[in-house]
């Protein structure tokens, strides 16, 4: 046990564990409450103290520490090192000690409350799919109800937790969460701080955030599903620029490699490889210019200097383009939430910048990612 008067206790589970603990708070860096203090402040607030569940360190450095668990060092997320995420009993970390001192949390754009009742509620979810429509994800939510062989009592139906839809839908179907989260990173930003409170607050644990969407293809057949590896912004960073009291704050944008791989493996069954594939994906601001399009309502860049772009992505491993993983791998990975984006790509952008496939065609490629998912979450379920 580890005792220090700013940060209460800290329990850990292994010598080296609090041999890196000791390190840390020696550090010159925690003088003045420094930010890796932040959850065990919240705890103490709180009084609920909880072992730490999964440490993972580097041998080398530090640069890879990750406690998972109620308590956990921040600075790690901000250091480009591998981060696991993975681990039995692993809780969802909320990086803000404002909340301990509130009567209520209103998560008002979900409908719902932390007085809610929310452990009764959801502390079985253990999937979090999100897409951009509520369409969508009702119908992924009514194909799992289908896949998980869910059956409802006579004249019950799903229905919109929210109660109202009017800017995000959300489903639980057992274990399974389907939320829409709208178009762009500022809308999902907001569905992901609500839920990702929503999922601590419920004292889930070793939950998954996989995002299904569409996105355009650099290089690859319309059609074909994209499990990101990496996730690039406009500058070709992986990280998410966040903007805090007029400063630029970056966060990682880290997906778990062994997801996106459990992902393809599953879909391998229903798609043949050539329509299945691991790539990065870029994250763009908007669908126009920053995809480099010719059709907008303002261009000011040549025919040349957007295929030349096109290429210079293909030639890095960029397989599509979408307008949300960043923030989504950003906000998950600094929640200690595994996370994986599945996309179905709707055109090859080195060919043509007009989605042009028939309605019907379009509906059956954007329910491949859904259908690749369903099968990965039955078969961590056991079901397949």
């Amino acid at each position: 046990m580890i005792h220090d008067a700013r940060i209460g206790r800290l329990e850990c589970i292994s010598p080296l564990h609090r041999s890196l603990a000791r390190s840390l708070a020696r550090s010159p860096a925690s003088n003045g409450n420094p930010s890796w203090l932040i959850d065990l402040l919240s705890i103490q607030r709180k009084e609920r103290w909880s072992s730490v569940d999964t440490a993972v360190t580097s041998v080398k450095s530090l640069r890879s520490a990750f406690l998972c668990g109620r308590t956990t060092f921040n600075w790690a997320l901000s250091l480009p090192s591998q981060i696991t995420m993975s681990g039995v009993g692993c809780k969802v970390i909320l990086r803000n000690p404002h909340l301990a001192d509130m009567d209520d949390d209103i998560l008002y754009h979900l409908g719902l409350s932390r007085s809610s009742n929310l452990k009764r509620l959801f502390e079985d979810v253990r999937f979090v799919c999100m897409g951009g429509t509520p369409a969508r994800m009702e119908a992924f939510a009514r194909y799992m109800k289908q896949e998980l062989g869910i059956e409802l009592p006579s004249g019950a139906d799903l229905y919109d937790i929210t109660g109202h839809g009017e800017r995000y839908t959300m489903f639980k179907v057992g274990p399974v969460l389907s939320v829409s989260h709208g178009m762009g990173a500022p809308s999902a930003s907001i569905l992901l701080h609500e839920t990702i409170k929503l999922l601590s607050y419920a004292e889930c644990t070793d939950v998954v955030i996989i995002r299904i969407g569409t996105s355009g293809g650099i290089g690859v057949s319309p059609g074909t599903v994209v499990v990101s590896t990496n996730i690039l912004t406009g500058l070709l960073e992986e990280n998410h620029e966040f903007y805090v009291l007029g400063k630029v704050v970056k966060r990682p944008s880290r997906l778990d490699q062994d997801l996106a791989n459990d992902i393809v493996s599953a879909a391998s069954q229903l798609y043949p490889a050539s329509e299945v594939m691991l790539g990065k994906t870029m994250c763009a601001n908007d669908f126009y210019e920053a995809q480099m399009r010719l059709d907008g309502a303002i261009c000011e860049y040549s025919s040349d200097e957007k295929f030349a772009f096109l290429r210079k992505l293909r030639d890095m491993g960029v397989l599509n383009i979408e307008m949300e993983s960043s923030v989504f791998a950003a906000m998950c990975t600094y929640a200690g939430v595994k996370c994986a984006v599945v996309c179905v790509t709707l055109v090859d952008r080195l060919s043509t910048d007009q989605i042009s496939a028939s309605r019907a065609t379009l509906s059956a490629w954007q329910d491949r990612p859904q259908k690749a998912v369903a099968a990965y979450i039955k078969h961590k379920l056991g079901m397949a």
